[in-house]
């Protein structure tokens, strides 16, 4: 077999690993949540909780009171999956796909206590990645394989990963071509005359303020 042949048939291979790798990705987000009940449980609230945020709070970025509150969701889906690996564990003994699931559970609940740490010591870096579609997506992604109707394997961790950013696009879109809600528009309108009027307040002086500003990460 000549160089080019050999060349062929690598790109050939990679391009259908990365189709499986996608259509995986897709019956994970998909699909794979109506095999199992009671992974609705979990699935529907964060499913309607990013919806309903990136319409009416979320929509054109987020705040550092939002961010902070992301992170109960991600927190508890964690909390969620590692206890399905603890009584997995209990049921059936300890194998050593478990090591990575209660690695996956464990990450997801650091990922939860490193935004709510930050979000209290006021770094701005929390609102670009403790957005709700982004902790959605760690729960989302990873419930079918704790729920045992998804397998995790180096097709499912690729897709996972590279196919974040459509996920991450699609709802950007979403939120650029839906009307601002009539909620949302009240909302910002409080917000900026209340700045207005904050701004306007000659009695106020920055060295009452109570809490210091703090610089991001």
């Amino acid at each position: 077999m000549g160089f080019f042949s050999w060349l062929l048939v690598v790109v050939a291979d990679l391009l259908l690993f990365v189709w499986s790798s996608f259509l995986l990705w897709l019956s994970n987000i998909f699909i794979v949540p109506f095999r199992n009940v009671e992974m609705l449980w979990i699935l529907v609230p964060v499913y309607l909780g990013m919806v309903l945020s990136e319409i009416f709070q979320e929509k054109h970025g987020t705040s550092m009171g939002n961010a902070i509150s992301n992170s109960v969701v991600v927190f508890w889906g964690g909390i969620d999956f590692l206890r399905i690996t603890v009584n997995s564990v209990l049921r059936n003994g300890f194998v050593l796909f478990d090591t990575v699931k209660l690695a996956i559970a464990l990450a997801i609940i650091a990922y939860g206590i490193i935004i709510l740490v930050a979000g209290l010591m006021a770094k701005t870096a929390i609102k670009r990645y403790a957005r709700i579609r982004v902790v959605s997506y760690c729960i989302i992604i990873f419930a079918p394989i704790y729920y045992s109707v998804g397998t995790l394997n180096w097709s499912y961790l690729f897709g996972a990963a590279l196919f974040f950013p459509i996920f991450y696009g699609f709802m950007e879109l979403f939120d650029k071509f839906l009307p601002d809600p009539a909620a949302f528009r009240l909302d910002n309108e409080a917000a900026i005359g209340g700045k207005d009027r904050f701004d306007s307040d000659t009695s106020y002086s920055r060295t009452n303020e109570p809490f210091p500003q703090q610089s991001s990460l």
